[in-house]
Order: structure tokens, then sequence, then C-alpha cells
């Protein structure tokens, strides 16, 4: 990301209050509420890792561009007049920021914003695959957030029943209102592990929030580069094991009769966990069996010798993906396993992303995999450092994604009851929407729903 700085400010309560006395000559964002970066000069810098949006500030707004999208927005302070809409190109969105009443479809902004611990201005989201368990307490409990599939026709009526002031949405389209409020937040088509957390500094610009964003995405770059010294540390020790060989594998069903194909990923961010956590991908070794679409066979053999797999083949139930359905997939026997030709098999190291996932509540599995690890690579470096080198990070062993499928290690539904939080204060108010708009979107909890819930926590507590 590229931040343009034009000129020093005033103290201004920007981030919870509108202005009331504008002055056009005064600048209303603080140098330290903007956005952080290694200054190259006075007027412009170059933020550390993501690539894909700009931001100039101006006196009393910001001119924010998503390279990626070609969205371009300016962001004009509260109580300031927007600029000349002359100025920009039309298809420049304008929001007054800080904004409120946000909606989205997609799971991984949900991360983000609780984060930036902006959770509470969400007032719809599609929760089908939310795994984030005040998110759902809100909705089950509290009534104070509305679900709608961000497919279905109640999601457009519903944004515009509730006053949406910004509709975050996904490069594929998910969400998008045609309301004038859209923006496609990018984090997931970024390159590299801090690329993608950066994006914190994106969404923080809409909210007033650049100072919180700045100090969540250092923590990140700091502790991912502390768990790098840590992993160099401890490889250099006598006996060692140096570069672990790793390989994130799939079997992808083929369609309309075709055969399934046996893939190995090689998408940039997976290597780099690999790579700084102290291992080595098996694609960086045989690039040629990247896809196998005849058979298993290759796929075995490009597997020889590796110690760690990290198996995606989709699973609409994880809870049902067990060591029997890893090596009938892929095709393995009894007899691989005794010839110690495939170390992740004769040592238990296949593991899966699927360790934490939402309860299917809302008609199917999230993986909080998708919704999470992005603005949280620290987190993903200690699992990986531990499958990769299990003795040597014993104290990483409580992975946070990572399930080991060999040993039959068990997958840990969130739920709102898990949430400890009191999130359902007057503040935040149960929705009602209008009752033609409701179709789709369970609202408010009735009687027997809420005593079902407590039913279902009480059974959780007997279980544990």
């Amino acid at each position: 990301a590229k931040l343009t700085l034009i000129s020093e400010s005033v103290s201004v309560d920007t981030a919870n209050g509108c202005v009331t006395d504008y002055d056009p000559q005064l600048s209303y964002f603080l140098t330290e509420d903007r956005l952080t970066s290694d200054l190259v000069s006075s007027e412009t810098s170059q933020v550390l890792f993501a690539a894909d949006f700009t931001v100039t500030y101006h006196n009393s707004y910001k001119v924010v561009e998503n390279l990626r999208s070609g969205q371009s927005f300016v962001l004009y302070q509260c109580g300031t007049p927007p600029p000349e809409a002359s100025n920009f190109s039309n298809t420049t969105t304008f929001f007054s920021v800080p904004v409120s009443k946000v909606i989205t479809s997609g799971t991984i902004p949900v991360a983000f914003l609780d984060i930036l611990e902006l959770t509470d201005m969400l007032v719809m989201a599609d929760m089908t695959y939310v795994t984030n368990e005040c998110l759902q307490k809100r909705h089950q409990v509290c009534g104070s957030l509305v679900h709608s599939s961000a497919y279905a026709s109640t999601w457009n009526n519903n944004a515009t029943a509730l006053g949406v002031q910004m509709a975050i949405t996904d490069s594929f389209g998910g969400g998008v209102t045609g309301l004038g409020v859209d923006v496609t937040f990018d984090a997931s088509g970024d390159n590299g592990i801090l690329q993608r957390a950066e994006w914190i500094k994106f969404l923080a610009l809409f909210f007033n929030a650049e100072q919180k964003a700045n100090s969540e995405f250092q923590a990140q770059v700091d502790l991912v580069s502390s768990i790098e010294n840590e992993v160099a540390v401890a490889q250099a020790q006598p006996g060692a094991q140096q570069e672990p060989i790793a390989a994130w594998i799939d079997r992808v069903p083929g369609w309309s009769g075709a055969p399934d194909r046996f893939e190995i990923d090689a998408t940039p961010y997976k290597l780099e966990y690999l790579t700084k956590a102290g291992g080595m991908s098996v694609s960086n070794v045989t690039l040629e069996f990247l896809t196998d679409s005849v058979n298993g066979t290759r796929m075995k053999d490009a597997l020889r010798g590796v110690h760690v797999v990290i198996d995606e083949t989709y699973a609409p139930v994880p809870a049902t993906y067990t060591r029997a359905t890893f090596l009938a997939n892929f095709q393995f026997t009894d007899e691989d396993i005794a010839s110690g030709a495939w170390p992740f098999l004769t040592n238990d190291n296949v593991f899966r992303t699927d360790k934490k996932t939402n309860s299917g509540t809302y008609g199917a599995v999230g993986l909080d995999w998708y919704e999470s690890h992005l603005p949280k690579p620290a987190a993903c470096m200690k699992d990986f450092a531990f499958v990769l080198h299990p003795t040597l990070f014993p104290q990483y062993s409580s992975t946070a994604y990572l399930r080991n499928v060999m040993k039959d290690e068990q997958v840990m539904p969130a739920m709102a009851q898990h949430c400890t939080l009191d999130i359902c204060p007057a503040t935040l108010p149960p929705i009602t929407l209008p009752a033609e708009e409701e179709s789709g979107s369970s609202i408010v909890l009735n009687f027997k729903a809420l005593v079902f819930l407590v039913f279902v926590a009480v059974c959780t507590l007997m279980l544990n």
C-alpha cells in the first residue's frame, strides 16, 4: 500500500464524533492517527507489505484506492463537507467516516473487524460459515444482528431497511448491494502472509481506526519475526532436523465423468508458512507432480520422503473426515505405512485446517481457518513451527488451526454459548425489520428457541 501525507493536523476526535465547527484550514487527521509507514520523504511513503491499496490524506478527507478491484473511495470526516465530486472519477464512492451500520457477506472481514474491536458496527452478516462465537451470540441470543444469505433477495431488502452505510463485499461479487455503499475487501488476493494481514489498515480507514490497525499489524510483524528467529535458533542445535519437507495436497472431484485430480498446492502464502517455520515445500522439489488427473500413483510417488502433509480435500462435514478417509482418498495402505517410504504416514503427521469450525447451525459448516488466519499469521506460524518441529516447539502443541487427522484428533465446533463476553446490553438493542423483509433472517429468538439454546448449552457442559 502507498500512503501520501499532506499536512500536519490539530487535535480532533475523529473516531467517535463529528466535527462541529469546520475550518477548511485545519487538518482533521492527527499524524499519530494515520497509517504508519517507513517515511521516504515528507510527502510520500511506502507502507511495508500490502501492495494492492493506496491512501492519500487531505485536510478533511482521505482518498483510498483498491488497486486490485479498481475501486476509489473518498472518506470525508463526519461534520465536514465532502470535496467537490467533479475532482474525482464518476465511479468514486463517497463515505462519511467513521461509518457505522456495516454488513458483510464474507467471514474474513469478521475476523479483521474483531481484531479492530468493531464487530458491534455489524448490523447484518451472512452467518452461514461464520465461526466467531460472539457474533453467533449477537444473532442467536441478543437479536442485535441480522442473518441473511448474501445471495437471497432479503439481502438488499434488509440492507435498505437497516440504512446500511457500508457493505463489505468480496472480489467475486458476494454481498454486493448496488446501493452506493459497496467496498471490495481483497485481503485474500494478496500473496504474502504479512501482506494479507496488512489489509487491516485498509478496513480501518473507514472507521478512523488507523491507530488500532497500526498497533495490531505491528504486533503481528514482531511476532512472526520472533517465531522465525526461534526456528532459526532451534534448527542450529546439534542434531536438529533441517528443513523437513511438507506438502499441501488436495483431491478435487472431477466433473461430468472426469477423473478426480490429485494436486500439490504451491500457493505463495502457503509455501511461505512452511519456509518461515523452517520447512521446505515438496513442490519446490518436484514441480512436475503438482497435478495428477489420472490416478493417485504419481501423487504417492511425489510424496515419498515427505515429513508433513496438509490435506485440504473438501469435506462438507469436517468431523467425519478421519484417518481412514485420508488413507482411502489417497490410496495408502497398511503396507505403505509400514514401509517407511512416507515419513508423514509412519510418524502420523497428516493435518487438516479444520480444527475449529462452526456447528452448522446456518446450513453449512464453516472453518475458522478461512475466517481468521489472514489477520493472525503469527498464530499460524506457531502451528507450523510445531507440526514441522514437534520436539523443538512443544509449547505450540495446542494448535489453533491444524488438526492431526492421522491421530483422529477431533474437530472443535464454536457455538454462541462459548462467547463469555457480555455483548447484549441495552446499547445494542434487538433489530426489528418489517415483516415482509424478515424471510430467511432469524432476527430475535422466540421463547422456544431460547429454551433450546439453553438446553444445548447444558448438554455441552455435561459432556465436558
